[in-house]
């Protein structure tokens, strides 16, 4: 059996992390067709990133680590965390303090990500459900 090159490791480990983030973010890696049109290549293509017998070109990786939502140098080089660190404030406007910051959970983040795949007409709706439940104003 022969040895991987450095750049085969590179193409496998990458597609690893890149099968990773599409589970994350709700596809299996089936679908290659729909990941090609959200990625802007074509279903062929996304499935020679998931062989690991091709690697994005640079000009693409900065795409798929943003519809992904992972950090660009985690996804092409495996460094650093995977997801940028997400932080919001309760307090609405530009003056709050430190103590008013709340660091966003995994799962919090993957609900974001399973909301944005959603329709207009049933992100409005859901809004409007946890807006109710939540007893906040949709304003």
């Amino acid at each position: 059996m022969a040895q991987q090159s450095d750049s085969e490791k590179f193409r496998q480990t990458f597609a690893k992390r890149l099968r990773q983030a599409i589970n994350d973010f709700g596809y299996t890696g089936r679908e290659q067709k729909a990941l090609g049109e959200l990625f802007g290549v074509t279903g062929q293509t996304v499935q020679k990133w998931l062989d690991g017998t091709a690697m994005p070109t640079r000009d693409k990786m900065p795409r798929l680590a943003s519809i992904l939502a992972v950090r660009r140098t985690w996804l092409e080089y495996g460094e650093g965390d995977k997801r940028p660190s997400y932080a919001i404030s309760e307090q609405r406007g530009s003056a709050y303090k430190e103590d008013d910051i709340i660091e966003l959970k995994e799962s919090e983040i993957n609900l974001l990500l399973a909301i944005r795949r959603l329709s207009q007409q049933d992100r409005e709706a859901l809004e409007h459900i946890i807006m109710s439940w939540s007893g906040l104003s949709t304003g």
